[in-house]
């Protein structure tokens, strides 16, 4: 029997605002889905060399949007800074994952390159040679560096600007902590590392600890799953494909 089946909680671990898409999209599907956010998002002040890079973006071959996150908090960074964002015309743009590329169409961008899957290696093979280029990645200051240190080891010239970042929420609401207390929740979902730090972090009680680290988990990422195995979890799973759609299809089968 599966989680649905069982009509059993999922549970939803993103900050808030990434909440709610995602569990009007589990409920269609059939799921019961609830939300416990375990991080919200943060603008982060920037750099006069990180400002500098955006004032010289025609100086860049690329530029690599990793999330839809990004794209939101470069254009604010632009506006704030005066720069106009046709700046970036003269650049090409790869994006990961379709959500990415619908938010840079959205504000007049165009998207030059997309890869079919969403992993380091298969955007660095989507890329080609990037031997000598020059390359902006904007992103969140706890990101990842695998895709920096892949183009970087294929002789591209990297510039990162962290443009936000993720901050643990201080505390779980008492009708959360009763849900996870109950035999009530099927499975946990996390898309980021971040998350999954965040949210043990919110159980201070160490006999419900115990209890949660025996819920089923679903990850975004071979990268989530780990942190989420290294935190104790028992039994992890990842999506097929690195995307919440993926970890719907895997609620599927569990």
């Amino acid at each position: 029997m599966t989680i649905k089946s069982k009509q059993k909680l999922v549970v939803i671990t993103r900050a808030i605002e990434d909440g709610v898409d995602f569990q009007l999209r589990l409920e269609k599907e059939g799921f019961k889905a609830y939300q416990i956010p375990a991080i919200r998002l943060a603008r982060r002040k920037m750099t006069k060399p990180e400002i500098k890079l955006l004032a010289n973006l025609d100086q860049f071959d690329l530029c690599i949007f990793t999330s839809r996150h990004s794209v939101f908090f470069f254009l604010e960074a632009l506006l704030q800074n005066d720069i106009p964002k046709e700046h970036l015309r003269k650049v090409k743009i790869a994006a990961v994952g379709e959500v990415t590329a619908e938010s840079i169409r959205e504000i007049g961008l165009q998207v030059d390159s997309m890869p079919a899957s969403f992993s380091n290696a298969d955007l660095a093979k989507e890329l080609g040679d990037v031997a000598g280029k020059k390359i902006l990645i904007p992103h969140s200051a706890v990101a990842s560096r695998d895709l920096e240190n892949t183009l970087t080891n294929n002789g591209a010239k990297v510039s990162i600007i962290n443009l936000y970042t993720t901050i643990a929420e201080e505390s779980m609401e008492p009708e959360a902590l009763q849900l996870l207390e109950s035999d009530t929740v099927g499975c946990l979902t996390f898309a980021s590392s971040s998350a999954v730090t965040g949210f043990v972090g919110l159980l201070r009680d160490a006999i419900l600890l115990k209890k949660v680290l025996q819920i089923p988990v679903v990850c975004i990422g071979p990268s989530t799953a780990l942190t989420a195995g290294q935190k104790g979890f028992t039994s992890v799973h990842t999506a097929s494909v690195f995307t919440t759609d993926g970890i719907i299809e895997t609620l599927k089968h569990i």
